[in-house]
């Protein structure tokens, strides 16, 4: 009979001790150090990146377009090409050569 009633409380007392350790520890001004207090983007990755050489990376899991900003960018919803570090970039009339003007400003 004791143990009827001793286990449903050991369990509502489990309970809300796990509560209140959960709301007290996880609160945001708990968190003191500066990186916690800054927005971050956070990258997960399957494995670590095999080259941080961009001309070689061939893995669709890579940094780069984080990090990188290309010369004219490919605009995902119309497949049309739109200025990225390029302002504009004229096509030969042989269709060998193709000339780019940064855009002012760049370092």
């Amino acid at each position: 009979m004791i143990s009827a009633v001793v286990r449903p409380l050991n369990l509502v007392v489990s309970l809300l001790l796990s509560c209140c350790l959960l709301l007290t520890s996880c609160h945001p001004t708990q968190m003191k150090s500066k990186a916690s207090q800054v927005a971050q983007l956070v990258l997960v990755s399957l494995s670590d990146p095999t080259t941080f050489n961009y001309a070689i990376n061939d893995s669709p899991y890579s940094v780069f377009s984080l990090i990188y900003k290309g010369l004219i960018d490919e605009n995902v919803m119309t497949s049309k090409l739109e200025p990225g570090l390029a302002e504009s970039w004229p096509i030969s009339a042989d269709k060998k050569q193709i000339i780019f003007t940064l855009k002012t400003g760049l370092k």
